[in-house]
């Protein structure tokens, strides 16, 4: 599992979280969340860093909060986080911070979604030979 980019997450075969806990059962849904949790929190210097407890429990509300992702969003969101691209983690990790963490990628993960639906889309309506207009001109008519 190492997805370079939200194309590798998008095009993995794994299902979600959810269906994962629904299929394996909730004890090794939380053991794979821990398990790839714990390897990120082990990757970063901090001096405030989580404890077992912590990482259970953070598992745990990510199992419920993110269900609809797969397990190489949360290993592509953890080494993105890791290089720093959400923010530098100053001597400190906690729950916050990690949801901090997946919130962002959420949104990044979203954006992609969109501009790959509507790249879809234009290939198809090229495929048929409709014209396509840009969305800046359509939300300018719309006004």
């Amino acid at each position: 599992m190492h997805p370079k980019t939200i194309e590798d997450v998008f095009n993995s075969p794994t299902c979600s979280i959810a269906k994962f806990k629904a299929e394996a059962g909730e004890t090794k849904a939380r053991a794979l969340m821990v398990y790839i949790l714990a390897d990120t929190i082990q990757a970063l210097n901090v001096g405030k860093t989580m404890n077992d407890v912590q990482i259970a429990r953070t598992s745990d509300l990510i199992l419920d909060e993110f269900f609809y992702l797969k397990p190489e969003d949360f290993k592509l969101c953890f080494d993105r986080a890791l290089m720093g691209k959400y923010g530098v983690a100053f001597d400190r990790l906690d729950t916050q911070i990690v949801f901090s963490w997946l919130y962002k990628y959420c949104t990044d993960r979203a954006d992609k979604a969109d501009d790959s639906s509507y790249q879809d889309h234009i290939r198809i309506k090229e495929s048929k030979n409709i014209e396509v207009q840009p969305l800046r001109n359509i939300y300018t008519k719309a006004k």
